[in-house]
């Protein structure tokens, strides 16, 4: 069985980098953690949001992608691009909800 993820497995890494596995070339594309946070009436830390900034190219399109991290590990998280939001580059959101 699989861990259930919650608030406080990414409030410390905040600021930090996520590498996102890319095939073209075999390489990564680097997601930076901008923000984690509760979703409204949350109180037990498992209804979240994380939001990731990246590069403008590529877009990674809306799918399950898999996420390194040092301390993480591997995780497989479907990411939505939030376009337009910032020029010149792209947000990223995954949201966990279990209310």
């Amino acid at each position: 069985m699989s861990k259930v993820l919650l608030l406080s497995d990414f409030e410390p890494h905040v600021g930090a980098q996520f590498d996102v596995s890319w095939p073209e070339p075999e390489s990564s594309v680097p997601l930076t953690l901008l923000e984690a946070v509760p979703i409204q009436r949350s109180t037990d830390g498992r209804s979240f949001a994380l939001r990731f900034d990246g590069p403008a190219e590529p877009l990674l399109p809306q799918q399950i992608h898999e996420l390194l991290h040092p301390d993480q590990g591997p995780l497989q998280l479907f990411l939505v691009p939030v376009v337009g939001a910032r020029p010149g580059r792209l947000l990223y959101e995954a949201i966990f909800s279990r209310l």
